[in-house]
């Protein structure tokens, strides 16, 4: 089944108790769909491959994360605002630098 976009559809939840104890399949059969999925049960869209996934990260002026990156709106985005994560721009570059380095690898084996 294909959307209106022309993605290919994907029905089964990934957020079954299945799904998240064996997510594995789930991700196999969304790469072998294509690069962009529709993902019919949370109604979004999601990139499944590699290569689309880096672009996609790497093109901040059409991508954004300041308005929400989240599934859930209350939770993931009303609360999530002013996060490194939901955060775009300067204020995301400002936000990573004080993390950055307690995240290298270097870092997190002192733990």
């Amino acid at each position: 089944m294909r959307t209106r976009g022309g993605a290919p559809s994907y029905q089964p939840d990934l957020y079954s108790a299945q799904a998240i104890r064996d997510p594995y399949p789930h991700y196999a059969r969304l790469r072998e769909l294509g690069p962009v999925v529709w993902l019919a049960r949370q109604r979004v869209y999601a990139v499944s491959r590699y290569t689309e996934c880096k672009a996609v990260l790497l093109d901040v002026q059409t991508y954004i994360s300041g308005k929400g990156v989240g599934l859930n709106p209350p939770i993931s985005n009303r609360f999530g605002r002013g996060t490194t994560i939901q955060s775009d721009g300067k204020d995301h570059d400002r936000r990573r630098a004080i993390l950055a380095h307690r995240l290298t690898p270097r870092a997190l084996r002192k733990c």
